[in-house]
């Protein structure tokens, strides 16, 4: 037996409803397309500097000079462009320790180790970066003056003329101390000329800052201890002039020989 018409019509319209209705559902129940990935973002490259009692580690007896400093720091960022302004570049950097800091960092406190002896700041787009003098370098020359009768005591000249020698020969090493000093580090200085005056036997030394502290070391190198007799007494010989011979001990001293 046939279901009536009205059954069979309506059969007929659930079934083509359904069958519109179908790429719909479909559609609504496909997944999401995934967003378009993002660019990442580049990171910042970190640098590391290690700098102890003016060297770097790793690089032998050289001074931690700006110049060798920023060869470091160019091999650790080569997309940074460096310039220094002249008289930079042998700035020395006593102590500064990075560990994964970024380059504006680095910089920044490059001047704070260097007593704002330089500035370090990006002057132009493309990474371009100058290192330029800073206030605590425009130092001028300064003048420093050393007593050295406890020097000459210990030395013992007996007339003018060893006096003039033992200066020269003190004068020497100062001068060319401060002459190795500035060539090692790339500095374009004068090297100063000491002036002592044999009256008073002060020497007066004109020069930079870290010339004249190069000077004071040498000349605290020599100076006896206090309360001394000087560096001839103590060793049990008699004072002795620069180009004379010494004087033959006491053969009692050595004991005598058959």
């Amino acid at each position: 037996m046939k279901p009536p018409y009205h059954i069979r019509t309506l059969g007929v319209l659930f079934f083509s409803a359904g069958v519109l209705l179908w790429p719909a559902r479909a559609q609504s129940q496909a997944p999401a397309a995934a967003p378009p990935p993002q660019a990442a973002v580049p990171q910042k490259v970190r640098v590391d500097l290690d700098i102890r009692q003016g060297l770097l580690d790793g690089r032998g007896n050289h001074p931690a000079t700006i110049a060798r400093v920023v060869d470091v720091l160019q091999a650790q960022v080569p997309d940074a462009n460096f310039v220094l302004s002249p008289g930079v570049s042998g700035v020395v950097v006593s102590n500064l320790t990075l560990r994964s800091a970024d380059l504006e960092g680095a910089l920044t406190a490059l001047e704070f180790a260097t007593g704002r002896k330089v500035l370090a700041r990006q002057v132009a787009q493309d990474n371009i970066y100058a290192v330029t003098t800073g206030q605590a370098g425009q130092s001028e020359k300064g003048v420093e003056v050393f007593n050295l009768t406890p020097i000459l005591r210990a030395m013992g000249p007996e007339d003018q003329q060893g006096v003039r020698e033992c200066i020269k020969e003190i004068c020497t090493v100062i001068v060319q101390t401060i002459s190795d000093f500035d060539r090692e580090t790339g500095r374009e200085w004068d090297t100063p000329q000491p002036n002592f005056n044999e009256s008073t036997r002060l020497l007066v030394i004109i020069g930079h800052p870290e010339q004249l502290e190069i000077a004071g070391k040498i000349i605290k190198a020599l100076t006896p201890p206090a309360g001394s007799t000087g560096t001839a007494a103590l060793a049990g010989k008699s004072p002795v002039s620069p180009g004379k011979k010494p004087e033959a001990g006491n053969p009692s001293d050595a004991g005598s020989k058959p």
